[in-house]
């Protein structure tokens, strides 16, 4: 049977696509090889009729091992999830990876509600996008996307709506983090998500606004 990411025409260049729904479809990676894992509090539930991984807000994470085939190096990526957040105590990190405090790469949730993604290398910001509208909201599903047109532009998408942003800066200086990718958790910040995660996918290239709307309709 054909996944929903080759029926929509959303296979191309799609370098990892993790479904985390229950125990058979959970951290394959559907298109390659790059298989994720648990760490911590971590177990599969259900919210609303959708199969999803449970994040304690203590420990837990889904790591997946750092893989060459994920390097965002300088091209343009896309980086998409569904998410459903029970707390903002703390930001709700959907997708990351970690060296130190001075190279790190980061997309969340802000604990006011509002989106935030970037690339920090040696010191400095590299990419980074900051949204003001689309709040996102506890006790509810949404679908949330960073694309990062790494000569115009980023742009952010909930339930496939861009959002206005505040701040938008991006460059093709090679990003390459030596360390694994972590969705619900930013290991050595001590800050772990609270709620629940499904179709975790990063692209090698930028998502249009009508391939958003597709992802933000297939479930």
């Amino acid at each position: 049977m054909m996944h929903c990411a080759g029926r929509y025409g959303l296979e191309r260049n799609l370098r990892g696509w993790w479904r985390l729904k229950n125990a058979n479809e959970g951290v394959q990676d559907l298109i390659g090889t790059n298989n994720a894992g648990f760490v911590g509090g971590m177990t599969y539930g259900t919210q609303g009729g959708r199969g999803c991984v449970v994040f304690d807000g203590v420990n837990g994470y889904v790591y997946i091992a750092d893989n060459a085939n994920l390097d965002k190096l300088t091209g343009d990526f896309s980086i998409c999830a569904w998410i459903y957040v029970d707390s903002l105590a703390t930001d709700f990190d959907i997708y990351g990876q970690r060296v130190d405090a001075s190279n790190q790469g980061r997309f969340y949730v802000k604990t006011d509600g509002y989106i935030r993604g970037y690339d920090y290398l040696a010191g400095a910001f590299v990419n980074e996008v900051v949204a003001s509208s689309q709040q996102i909201s506890i006790g509810a599903w949404y679908h949330v996307a960073w694309v990062c047109d790494r000569d115009a532009s980023n742009y952010v998408y909930v339930n496939g709506t861009a959002a206005t942003l505040s701040t938008n800066t991006y460059a093709t200086t090679s990003i390459n983090y030596a360390a694994d990718n972590i969705c619900g958790g930013y290991p050595g910040s001590a800050s772990y998500s609270q709620g629940k995660a499904f179709d975790l996918r990063q692209y090698g290239r930028v998502l249009s606004a009508a391939e958003i709307a597709r992802l933000a309709r297939i479930y």
